[in-house]
């Protein structure tokens, strides 16, 4: 494992760590809660040589309780470029957004476990997850 890959894997650790953490340190303590999360593009530095998109999701996870209500405000300040938002089964979501433009999407986290989420646009280094915890 080269230099590059140690250090985005510490990266995904401990993004992912202090998710947990967040998520099971809140103040509601029953019950629905609702998770906000702001997500854009962010540029990999060094990327290219590699010949892969230089596009990454600003948060690479989303930690959620089964029953929370998601909402992600996704924004793409890139005027000239396209991105989307794209989380399969079981949710089954996918929003385009056009250079300069920004959503909201919202939906409950009503299904336990681990799903992968990307933009099409920029694979493979658009990628992230959502955590859904019981």
């Amino acid at each position: 494992m080269n230099k590059f890959n140690n250090i985005g894997l510490m990266s995904r650790i401990t993004i992912l760590l202090g998710s947990i953490f967040l998520a099971f340190n809140t103040n509601a303590a029953f019950g629905q809660e609702k998770r906000d999360f702001y997500l854009f593009p962010v540029e990999i530095e060094g990327a290219e040589k590699f010949k892969v998109t230089t596009d990454s999701f600003s948060v690479k996870t989303m930690v959620a309780k089964k029953g929370d209500n998601v909402t992600i405000h996704y924004y793409n300040p890139e005027e000239q470029e396209k991105h989307n938002f794209v989380l399969l089964n079981p949710y089954n979501i996918t929003k385009d957004l056009p250079g300069g433009q920004h959503a909201k999407i919202s939906f409950t986290a009503d299904k336990e476990g681990i799903y992968q989420y990307e933009c099409t646009y920029h694979m493979p280094t658009m990628t992230g997850q959502l955590v859904v915890l019981p």
